[in-house]
């Protein structure tokens, strides 16, 4: 009950807090300048027409969530995978403080201090039209020698807010020098709630790993590692969908497309869950209305008291609009170990 109650509060809080977006967005506008540096300008050009990366710093593109901001827009969260080795870390000797003993072993730690540039093409119909924004972001890896191992793969991840329609992604990470430039190519497609009639649209659903709240909105486009931000929320999603029993599935996602009741001002949206091991149901939820679009709905894998068997199940989400009767149902798999 207490974890049910945590991610109500959630919820509110968000719903709340999401729209203080636009101040980083103006921020973002207004300091936004920088343009591509020709290197990488040139690069981009050489892959667009047939979306191929670059290698130099190898870059696996992972996934995307978006979520909603202020006057219309969406906020998007790119995540994606780079592996130690590729970043061009270098030794840095830590200068001890003046009280410390100059006989102790001077620490070493490792840091790779890089470059991320966004391009957004505007489509239309698949074709590139035009470049709507550049976004430029310095960022700085750091380890500790004894941790460090070439071998590791961590998530990045940049979260930029965006008006309605489609779009192709260039990114690049490169050295600072810019003679090592790696690049990837997506295209996506953002909602413009305002336009949707008799449709319901799913937000990619996030499945917390873990979250805390931070002071303060985030004003500029930031490189992390192995969470993103949203509003004041610090996220570490779950991608891999393998559970434990020392775990359980904690959705969150946005509902684009729903009304509120014209008498009351309040949305009601009922949402069912079905755990499904093939086409046989194991757990069935109690239906719950949410009075705002915005879900965080944690989901304990058991059945009167007792863990669902391991195995592989599929995870159903039934959303019905009890305002304007429209549905959409979503399927998502997981394991259970």
């Amino acid at each position: 009950m207490k974890r049910i109650l945590a991610s109500l509060i959630l919820i509110f809080f968000i719903f709340g807090m999401c729209f203080a977006l636009s101040k980083a967005e103006k921020k973002t506008t207004e300091q936004e300048k920088i343009i591509v540096p020709k290197e990488v300008g040139v690069v981009f050009d050489q892959g667009i027409l047939t979306r191929t990366p670059r290698p130099d710093i190898p870059i696996e593109f992972l996934k995307y969530y978006f979520f909603p901001a202020r006057q219309n827009h969406v906020h998007i969260v790119f995540l994606f995978k780079m592996k130690n080795q590729d970043l061009g870390f270098q030794e840095i000797s830590i200068q001890p403080q003046k009280e410390e003993s100059t006989e102790q072993e001077v620490p070493i730690e490792l840091i790779a201090d890089l470059n991320a540039f966004l391009r957004f093409y505007s489509l239309e119909d698949g074709n590139i039209t035009g470049i709507y924004k550049e976004v430029y972001i310095p960022f700085q890896i750091k380890k500790k020698k004894e941790k460090y191992n070439p071998e590791e793969e961590n998530i990045y991840t940049i979260g930029y807010p965006l008006p309605p329609g489609k779009y192709l992604l260039a990114l690049a990470v490169t050295s600072i020098d810019l003679v090592k430039i790696g690049t990837l190519y997506k295209e996506f497609e953002l909602p413009n709630q305002l336009k949707l009639k008799n449709e319901l649209i799913l937000t990619p659903i996030v499945f917390l790993k873990s979250y805390k709240r931070l002071p303060n909105v985030e004003t500029l486009p930031t490189v992390h590692i192995n969470s993103f931000r949203y509003s004041v929320l610090e996220i570490v999603p779950k991608l891999d969908l393998i559970f434990s029993k020392t775990e359980q599935p904690d959705v969150f996602y946005y509902i684009y497309g729903a009304r509120p009741n014209p008498q009351t001002n309040k949305y009601e949206i009922e949402v069912t869950y079905q755990i499904l091991r093939g086409e046989k149901a194991v757990i069935k939820y109690k239906p719950t209305v949410f009075e705002i679009p915005l879900i965080s709905h944690p989901l304990p894998l058991k059945k009167q008291d007792k863990f669902i068997d391991p195995g592989d199940y599929t995870l159903t989400i039934k959303i019905v609009d009890k305002v304007s009767n429209v549905t959409l149902t979503k399927k998502i798999n997981f394991t259970f170990t």
